[in-house]
């Protein structure tokens, strides 16, 4: 569905829902399925939103300087590991001519709509109904999101964090660190517990072990939120394999999204109990905590020996640090900012090798 031309009034008119959850727990699957679905636009995981939201966020008149220096960072300056604009499969002249329609009184997120729309799906499409957006990172940015999109809904995906773990070991990109994994995972748990406990948020919570275990159930559940019937078709996207590896590309197919070319299975669940060692059981079990039964999952391990607490002391100290200087990069460009948020740091770097080491992993 190549989009040449756009209504602006109708584009305005259309909602929005965002998937959020950890990385590696699901939500590419869950993107994938409803990309799949005809009345669904929601393209390749590109976050664009928030990353430019200070620097167009408070425009409201859009000069062509204005439109045309966000064109530029759209598709010039998000370059980081498998974020490109390129998979959109947005034709650069179409893209600024329909940027341009925005000339005068509009809002940013006018704008953005207008820029999710324009995402060419290899799937078919007949009639968009609403407009998604996949990105873990926005996990921890429900408030400004809703305050972009106040009608905006959320699919939150969670996964066991042992078998999230075990996932994030065989990528390049968020550490190996059990520790490390585990207390990122319980971060964005709270996040989003806390912004759908306080009734600020329209929050659905999925499990993906649920979600592989009985498909056509859950996601037919969660068109019923989205308000947008059930297709068969979007739980059988496999079928397109032809598409998902021009999308992705065959490396990135191999490298992280292999699942994506076959039906949707459960095997992957509870692949920690036999595949991760008892110690780094304990290890997330303790730093998940009372947080892992609030999602329904069950601690191996209640009770750890203090002395773990020593061996993950400089963890702890190294979050907290990364919390401090967190609230000085917001003020970053958003260039440098995203350099330095999506970088291991030196730290983690560090100790990650030595870690790997002495655990084999």
């Amino acid at each position: 569905m190549r989009q040449t031309d756009i209504d602006i009034e109708k584009i305005k008119t259309l909602p929005m829902f965002f998937i959020i959850g950890s990385p590696r727990s699901g939500t590419t699957l869950l993107r994938t399925i409803f990309d799949a679905h005809p009345q669904v636009n929601i393209p390749f995981e590109f976050p664009f939103v928030l990353h430019f939201y200070k620097k167009y966020g408070h425009i409201t008149h859009w000069s062509e300087h204005d439109i045309l220096s966000f064109y530029e960072d759209l598709t010039q300056n998000i370059k980081w590991n498998f974020w490109s604009f390129a998979g959109w499969r947005i034709a650069p002249e179409d893209l600024q001519k329909n940027m341009l329609k925005y000339l005068g009184e509009h809002t940013y997120t006018e704008l953005c709509k207008s820029i999710y729309y324009q995402f060419n799906s290899y799937f078919d499409k007949s009639g968009i109904q609403i407009l998604g957006d996949k990105n873990p990172t926005y996990s921890t940015s429900i408030k400004q999101l809703k305050q972009l999109f106040p009608e905006a809904k959320f699919i939150h995906i969670t996964r066991d964090y042992r078998d999230h773990v075990l996932s994030m070991q065989h990528v390049d990109f968020g550490g190996k660190l059990t520790p490390m994994v585990a207390y990122r995972w319980r971060s964005f748990q709270k996040a989003i517990y806390k912004a759908s406990g306080s009734g600020k948020a329209n929050v659905y919570s999925i499990k993906y072990e649920n979600l592989v275990s009985m498909p056509e159930t859950i996601i037919g559940n969660a068109c019923m939120f989205l308000g947008i019937p059930y297709h068969q078709e979007a739980i059988a996207f496999y079928q397109h394999k032809e598409g998902l590896i021009e999308a992705y590309t065959l490396e990135t197919i191999n490298k992280y999204h292999k699942s994506l070319l076959h039906p949707i299975s459960a095997d992957k669940i509870n692949a920690w109990k036999k595949k991760m060692p008892a110690k780094e059981v304990k290890i997330a079990d303790m730093v998940v905590g009372k947080w892992a039964e609030r999602f329904g999952y069950e601690r191996h391990y209640k009770h750890v020996n203090p002395l773990l607490y020593g061996y993950l002391l400089p963890i702890y100290a190294h979050v907290v640090i990364q919390f401090v200087l967190g609230l000085f990069i917001r003020f970053l460009p958003h260039k440098t900012r995203n350099t330095i948020v999506y970088r291991n740091s030196i730290f983690e770097k560090i100790y990650e090798k030595i870690y790997v080491k002495l655990r084999g992993l």
